[in-house]
């Protein structure tokens, strides 16, 4: 979940300045001496061939030239360092679709989905620089990046151009405080991957599946959408995986002197894992619990709003989360259960708390916290409606 100690850290932040130099050559006026006295001779010389064209700066093939690139726009952030917002385009090479990562504020904050490119017209609004004076360049560009959560739903649409993209985002962007904002974002060259280093190897690995071995719980495999995996099986191992087959995943270690393996789909439901040694091991995919209820809210919070919104999920476990500035996290949890749609919930923080009928869906909760230690011990107080499936 998003951090909200970010937004504190973020509200000391000013805008970067940026500063620009220029040069110029004067000409020579021996050169232009010379040249006036030997017009005739110049005359007389054939014509020289015109001069090589700049390379282009756009692909010849725009669309095939965005998967594995990383387009980003960076500042400086005065006595903080750099920071920088970024968008990862993966190839379509692990069986799940093309992944995009986004990550702002130093990875702390970040989106991730699949993504398609298209080419059909995308209009953007998007600022070069930053600034509080510098004006946005509009515009229309040749392709659209379409984003989607892991679910399929289409979260956003971005333009694209070839040279630039266009960070017109809403749902997979944040707050401009941290990090966030609609900026005109540039392929990253070597000097930009070296100097924003450490920002991009520490993008967030996402989980795409998780394994666990039934009678050890401590033997576990994650595979992560920008195709690294953690194996903790047998040893720990890192590396790069991808679908070979259906249902089966090949893992290659980062280090020749580790262990790889294959983790095949079994038709009883369970995963094979056998290492390259022969070793064999049951495993079960994790699967996370889904959203059965949720009940949302708003509270006044640093002279504005922040949203609370209670998670009861299908395996009666809850969260509370609290989300102001673009970021959200977990203030609280526990467990849950409902009885002719009354609910009861035990909060580690909160206690138990029973919802009432009222407001305007007719079930709510009101939460109630005196000391909530994720936002400095500050109480917290909230009356959540329940959400209603249309």
């Amino acid at each position: 979940m998003k951090k909200l100690t970010i937004v504190l850290m973020s509200l000391a932040m000013c805008s970067a300045m940026f500063a620009g130099c220029s040069s110029s050559e004067q000409p020579d006026s021996s050169q232009a001496e010379s040249s006036a006295s030997n017009v005739e001779s110049v005359e007389a010389q054939p014509e020289e061939s015109e001069p090589a064209e700049p390379e282009e700066t756009v692909p010849a093939d725009p669309i095939a030239a965005l998967p594995g690139s990383i387009y980003y726009f960076g500042y400086e952030v005065e006595g903080l360092g750099n920071m920088v917002q970024f968008y990862h385009f993966y190839p379509d090479d692990l069986g799940i679709g093309a992944v995009f990562y986004a990550g702002y504020a130093w990875n702390q904050i970040s989106f991730s989905g699949t993504y398609t490119v298209t080419e059909e017209p995308c209009a953007y609004e998007a600022l070069p620089e930053k600034g509080d004076d510098v004006e946005a360049v509009t515009g229309t560009a040749p392709y659209t990046i379409t984003l989607y959560d892991w679910d399929g739903t289409e979260l956003d649409k971005i333009a694209y151009d070839g040279e630039h993209v266009y960070n017109i985002a809403q749902n997979t962007n944040c707050d401009v405080m941290t990090g966030g904002g609609n900026f005109v974002l540039t392929k990253a060259d070597d000097a930009a991957l070296e100097s924003y280093a450490d920002t991009f190897d520490g993008e967030k690995g996402v989980a795409y599946l998780s394994f666990v071995s039934p009678d050890d719980a401590s033997a576990t495999l994650q595979l992560n959408t920008n195709g690294s995996y953690n194996d903790m099986a047998i040893f720990a191992v890192d590396g790069s995986w991808e679908m070979t087959a259906e249902g089966e995943y090949t893992l290659t270690p980062e280090n020749d002197s580790d262990e790889g393996a294959v983790v095949t789909l079994q038709q009883d439901g369970s995963y094979l894992y056998v290492s390259d040694s022969g070793t064999e091991l049951v495993m079960e995919q994790v699967v996370e619990a889904a959203v059965a209820y949720t009940f949302t809210g708003k509270i006044p919070f640093m002279d504005s709003e922040a949203d609370v919104t209670i998670l009861a999920m299908d395996d009666g476990s809850c969260t509370v989360n609290m989300a102001a500035f673009g970021t959200e996290t977990p203030i609280d949890q526990g467990s849950w259960s409902e009885d002719e749609f009354v609910f009861t919930f035990t909060f580690d923080a909160a206690g138990e708390i029973v919802s009432e009928f009222g407001g305007e869906t007719g079930v709510q909760v009101t939460y109630s916290c005196d000391s909530v230690e994720a936002v400095g011990g500050t109480a917290v107080e909230a009356v959540c409606g329940v959400l209603l499936e249309e």
